[in-house]
């Protein structure tokens, strides 16, 4: 079926007296089967969109779209390498065309890295090692691709944070590094990567304890040979489990968001982090409410607000949230926007104009949701 775009109409914000952004247009991009979008990034030449669509429970592809500042679709691109693929990451290349990193299942009954150009010298690359490997961020540099992700360990058959960097020319893996912190009975997933001022990277996730049957947030500090310089794991306070999603760098800092929780009370609540250069703690906000809440993604503006997107639960519903915070960590506004059922944020960023893009999904009944369509929001100053 055709792309169908709606516009929203159902907003339920509350805001504080400070000066804060304004929902300048919302789109659901309806079409058969079911999609999400896992990453956003703003280009010099669009709103680049990541994801996943389905139109069975067994043939899942990469979904890549490309709007403009009023959301109308420029390109919609549907990449299906086996019956099990998928998009979380992706950024605009530095010869203005688009890269998607994700996951594929390729080259058989196991995951694989997975990177595609799009545009002028397309290509696409599964990259295979022992066991299951799924990418989730990428960087570029000016000869190669840095490469997040996760893959199996031989020994303990745990997953291992890795990261590779391929070579532009030749699409050959030049550096292939394990992350710190692997111990066998635990997963390391690290999601996201941001390169530092001083030339080195901060990389977050989450590490699942097989032992203790909980998970911790995951933040580390390696150089450009992903050797380590720090590694922190840890809890929110008083809490058991939590789970890291994205960093972004301050002027004095790293400050990430996920969520935490207990075990006891069933519930998450949105977790804030900031951490000085040296991996000291500075601050740690959460926010508590009745519901279940996530922060997915985390970004800093110029003025050094802290803006916050993913989703909280009100009256049994999922909707999605988009909070601003001061540099101290703060609250100063929260905006919502929902209907009936699940509306979810999972990657947001700031355009150079300082507009904010939010993308996830939604099955909200006031807009004609059958399963889960992409949600697009622009929030404007």
């Amino acid at each position: 079926m055709k792309l169908k775009v709606m516009v929203l109409a159902i907003i339920l914000s509350f805001s504080l007296v400070f000066a804060s952004p304004f929902l300048d247009w919302g789109r659901v991009y309806q079409k058969d089967g079911s999609q999400q979008i896992y990453y956003v990034t703003a280009g010099f030449n669009g709103i680049y969109l990541v994801g996943s669509t389905s139109d069975s429970p067994y043939n899942e592809s990469v979904l890549a779209m490309k709007i403009d500042e009023d959301g109308n679709v420029l390109y919609e691109r549907v990449l299906n390498e086996s019956p099990s693929d998928w998009g979380i990451g992706g950024f605009e290349t530095f010869d203005d065309n688009f890269m998607v990193v994700g996951t594929t299942k390729a080259s058989g009954m196991f995951y694989d890295f997975y990177l595609a150009k799009l545009g002028a010298d397309e290509f696409r690359k599964p990259i295979k090692n022992f066991g299951t490997d799924k990418a989730t961020a990428a960087i570029e540099f000016v000869d190669g691709y840095y490469i997040l992700g996760h893959s199996t360990d031989p020994q303990s058959l745990n997953s291992r944070g890795r990261l590779i960097k391929i070579d532009k020319e030749t699409h050959e893996i030049i550096l292939d590094a394990w992350l710190p912190n692997f111990k066998p009975g635990i997963d390391v997933n690290p999601l996201s990567i941001e390169l530092t001022a001083d030339g080195n990277f901060i990389i977050v996730g989450t590490i699942i304890n097989y032992f203790t049957s909980g998970s911790e947030f995951y933040m580390t500090k390696v150089n450009l040979k992903g050797e380590e310089i720090w590694t922190k794991v840890f809890n929110g306070k008083d809490m058991n489990y939590s789970r890291g999603f994205q960093v972004a760098e301050a002027e004095d800092g790293y400050i990430a968001v996920g969520f935490t929780g207990s075990w006891k009370n069933g519930w998450s609540d949105v977790y804030l982090v900031k951490y000085d250069f040296d991996g000291n703690l500075l601050w740690e906000r959460i926010l508590e409410n009745d519901g279940s809440d996530r922060g997915y993604s985390v970004k800093i503006a110029k003025d050094g607000k802290i803006y916050v997107a993913g989703y909280t639960t009100r009256e049994g519903n999922r909707m999605t949230v988009l909070y601003e915070f001061d540099h101290r960590g703060f609250l100063l506004n929260e905006h919502l926007l929902g209907g009936t059922g699940l509306d979810v944020i999972y990657s947001m960023d700031i355009c150079n104009d300082g507009n904010l893009y939010l993308a996830g999904f939604t099955t909200s009944k006031e807009y004609n949701v059958v399963e889960r369509d992409v949600i697009v929001l622009k929030y404007s100053f």
